[in-house]
């Protein structure tokens, strides 16, 4: 690390000798951005520190937990974005917001509104909980031209009832805002719950919707009726030719509430959780053509259940999704993984939901083992309910987040559950490293810092073009007065105060013993003094420059 001190050392004298030349830089850099339109971005303000998510969730041995973004609200599914690992500020994942918004995280947890407005009626006249899942709930993201398919529900204003519908979301090139909609299906009646759930897009390209059957029973066994029924359609709306029936779009019925939806990753087999009445709940391997028995009567929910849940341990099954690439699970093994909500708005940890179970499937798809991967261990209303695997962990929501409605909008949160050992970033740290108390490891990610481990680009060292990008985002002189005003805060929650503005975090002073955020005062201006400092006290001790 003395070398690369000296190696910076020495350009500090051409950056004396040159200054106007890396004003111009920076100030290039700006400009080139200045003219994009910047999505909206969102972040809490509330000015205290969250709950350590460790607190709050008990995991596997051998996993970590981290909160990876905050700031939602009543969050339901999750849809992820291709390549997502390709750019930590590109869009990596997508969340549909319950009452009528689609939201899109980037990988350094930044939320930003992907499409807002999606409802046709004031969902909060009569505010979750209590009025069901009325809103915006399936999600699938279209791999090859990054579109998004939604489900909801709109209000039929020529005959004022509520009904199912399918949008397609056409997203911009970098997949951060939608710029356009089309209609895939619509006209299907709905309740204040039991309507349009999980979406999938199928090994075979085609779009699978589950319906569910909007309180009628007899519904799910009526095949001119496409409630309580799993359709499959091509990407436009149309109905395929080689459906089980011709002309028809119903692909499997006898479904009551088939909440979620996972094809299995070596096998073209669709798997369904299906929310039953007090003895039903179920996961289902689905087969074309299937009939999985919904009637009305408890005993038709045994029909075709690949698992019948036990109502003592298990309530309120959601979504659902595979380990595709062995991330949490052996090799060679198929795991599905299974959200458990529980009692609608419960407080503290309860025993039969808040908690993602782990099923391990043998050969034929069948289950051979139920254990459990985490569970909610703390005091307030978070449940789990949606859930997707990326490409370094599994991703679920929260729902309700930590205070529900009890202390006004819901704020709720997207944590990520991963390997200890893992090294999302590949930068020789592990991400249990990063996000430790020991702040000579990078400290706490924070969600509104994209400077994670003080890599800015993303290269593996903290070197020069770092510094660059730090002065760019964080502002570099004649800030003084600013300083005066942020002197005193807290560097570790004081807000991002956006690109090209005075932060005390990167204000750095003199190099005062071993904590890093020990240090003497700030004085006004973030420059190169700063930088050095950073690169005394952190370096890259995980993986040193390359």
């Amino acid at each position: 690390m003395r070398d690369t001190i000296a190696h910076f050392l020495l350009l500090l004298t051409a950056l004396t000798l040159a200054t106007a030349g890396l004003a111009g830089a920076v100030g290039w850099a700006v400009s080139e951005t200045a003219d994009r339109p910047a999505p909206e971005v969102e972040t809490s303000d509330s000015g205290q520190s969250p709950p350590d998510p460790a607190d709050l969730w008990q995991v596997r041995p051998g996993l970590a937990i981290e909160r990876f973004a905050t700031g939602l609200q009543l969050p339901v599914n999750l849809g992820l974005a291709p390549d997502a690992a390709s750019d930590p500020t590109a869009a990596f994942l997508y969340v549909t917001e319950l009452y009528g918004r689609v939201r899109v995280l980037t990988m350094d947890g930044t939320v930003s509104v992907y499409e807002d407005g999606l409802l046709n009626f004031d969902p909060s006249s009569d505010p979750f909980p209590g009025a069901g899942e009325t809103g915006v709930t399936g999600i699938v993201v279209e791999p090859e031209s990054g579109d998004l398919f939604v489900g909801l529900v709109y209000l039929d204003e020529a005959d004022g009832v509520v009904k199912n519908r399918v949008m397609r979301l056409e997203s911009s090139p970098d997949g951060m805002l939608a710029v356009g909609e089309q209609l895939v299906l619509e006209g299907i009646p709905a309740r204040i719950d039991h309507q349009v759930q999980a979406l999938t897009i199928g090994p075979d390209g085609k779009l699978y919707v589950n319906v569910a059957d909007g309180f009628e029973p007899d519904a799910a066994q009526d095949d001119n009726d496409l409630r309580g029924k799993i359709l499959r359609l091509n990407l436009d709306g149309s109905i395929p030719a080689d459906n089980p029936t011709p002309a028809s779009a119903v692909y499997a019925k006898g479904f009551r509430n088939p909440f979620g939806a996972a094809w299995h990753p070596d096998q073209p087999w669709l798997y369904a959780s299906d929310n039953g009445t007090f003895e039903g709940d179920r996961i289902l391997k689905v087969e074309p053509g299937g009939n999985y028995g919904w009637n009305g009567s408890t005993d038709s929910l045994r029909q075709n259940a690949l698992l019948l849940f036990d109502r003592t341990n298990a309530v309120s099954p959601t979504a659902i999704a595979f380990d595709r690439d062995g991330l949490l699970t052996p090799a060679g093994e198929a795991h599905l993984f299974v959200a458990v909500t529980g009692p609608t708005y419960a407080l503290g940890s309860v025993n039969t939901g808040k908690k993602i179970l782990d099923l391990r499937l043998n050969a034929a798809g069948e289950v051979e083992e139920i254990t459990e991967l985490l569970r909610y261990v703390g005091d307030g209303r978070a449940s789990v309910i949606g859930i997707a695997f990326g490409p370094n962990g599994l991703y679920f929501s929260d729902l309700y987040g930590e205070a529900g409605f009890d202390a006004g909008p819901v704020v709720a949160n997207i944590y990520r559950v991963f390997p200890k050992d893992m090294d999302g970033d590949g930068d020789g740290c592990t991400d249990v490293e990063e996000l430790g108390s020991d702040e000579r490891f990078g400290g706490r990610r924070d969600p509104h810092n994209f400077w994670d481990f003080f890599d800015a680009d993303r290269d593996g060292a903290v070197a020069f073009g770092d510094f660059l990008l730090l002065i760019q985002h964080f502002g570099s002189n004649d800030n003084t007065g600013e300083a005066s005003i942020n002197r005193n805060s807290d560097p570790l929650t004081t807000p991002d105060p956006g690109p090209g503005s005075y932060h005390p975090r990167f204000d750095r002073g003199d190099v005062v013993g071993t904590n890093p955020w020990n240090l003497g005062p700030p004085d006004g201006t973030i420059a190169f003094d700063d930088f050095l400092a950073l690169i005394a006290q952190y370096g890259h001790v995980c993986a040193g420059p390359p």
